[in-house]
């Protein structure tokens, strides 16, 4: 699995973004691929969660498809199927800037003709179509992972960068998850010690007038 920056070049370069620094809404691309190319068997994406490095997170992919549209987009699947992916843009979580993303691939067999699927189900069959919206519940199928053998745990990641101040101080921005207004410490300081000055000689003037000192 690879984290590239969005754009046709970064898919043909190859280009990880995995030790550059992202902006919270900078335009990604998550990979899957095969690493060698196969006749016969594909990959199909079952599902993904993003977390925090102690594994605390949100589910963002189930069977393929998308469950939230605004952070990431349906899976889709190259022609010859070695090749799944999906645009999103970088985003985090409130107290950590480094992103791990958790899969679950599995391998699928190629449509041939005269193919005949024995002992088998439709789903292990490679296909273009998820199923993805057909439903307003999405495509909901479950799958026992702990009870196939063919599933691929990969793992990827992606840093997004550091501000300095109160980040839970934010204005949303459409298409933008997590977009973060931050304060820097030198406006909040000089802001309380303000407030604080003020509360004093409010305090001050108050009992001076009352008790005539």
């Amino acid at each position: 699995m690879n984290v590239l920056p969005a754009g046709e070049a970064s898919l043909a370069k190859n280009e990880s973004t995995e030790m550059k620094v992202l902006n919270v809404g900078d335009p990604i691309i998550f990979e899957w691929k095969l690493q060698e190319q196969h006749g016969i068997f594909g990959i199909r994406l079952d599902r993904c969660s993003a977390e925090t490095e102690d594994g605390k997170g949100v589910k963002i992919i189930e069977n393929g498809c998308s469950l939230d549209d605004e952070l990431i987009s349906d899976a889709q699947s190259s022609q010859d199927f070695s090749r799944i992916y999906a645009n999103s843009l970088a985003f985090k979580f409130p107290e950590d800037h480094l992103v791990f993303i958790r899969c679950e691939v599995r391998t699928c067999v190629k449509r041939m003709e005269h193919l005949e699927v024995i002992d088998g189900e439709e789903e292990d069959l490679c296909s273009m179509d998820q199923g993805c919206g057909v439903l307003p519940s999405r495509n909901r199928r479950q799958l026992n992972s702990s009870s196939r053998t063919d599933i691929i745990f990969v793992n990827g990641r992606f840093r997004v960068e550091k501000h300095r101040g109160f980040e839970h101080l934010r204005t949303p921005s459409k298409g933008i998850p997590d977009a973060s207004f931050c304060m820097p410490d030198v406006i909040y300081y000089v802001g309380l010690g303000t407030v604080i000055l003020c509360y004093l000689i409010t305090i001050s003037t108050t009992i001076v007038y009352k008790f005539g000192f």
